[in-house]
């Protein structure tokens, strides 16, 4: 898996949840919340990623993603999901 953009990420997880991404093949599942390109807050939209983008990063690594329909109304999230 790319995780090239895990710094964004992660600026919100805990030490823990960071401690993740430094073995990626242990993680089992791994959600990434993000706002849309069309949100009007915020990072700057170069520094954000469309929930396809994360989808085909996590695809890559080995994990099945989905778009959550549990999205917020200014952001979305993805669930990536190890096989057992």
């Amino acid at each position: 898996m790319d995780f090239s953009h895990a710094e964004h990420f992660a600026t919100h997880f805990d030490d823990a949840s960071r401690d993740a991404w430094q073995k990626p093949e242990e993680v089992l599942r791994l959600l990434a919340v993000d706002f849309t390109r069309e949100s009007d807050i915020g990072p700057p939209l170069q520094h954000r990623l469309t929930a396809e983008q994360v989808m085909a990063e996590m695809q890559a690594g080995g994990l099945t993603a989905a778009l959550l329909r549990e999205t917020l109304p200014k952001q979305y999230v993805v669930s990536g999901t190890r096989p057992r």
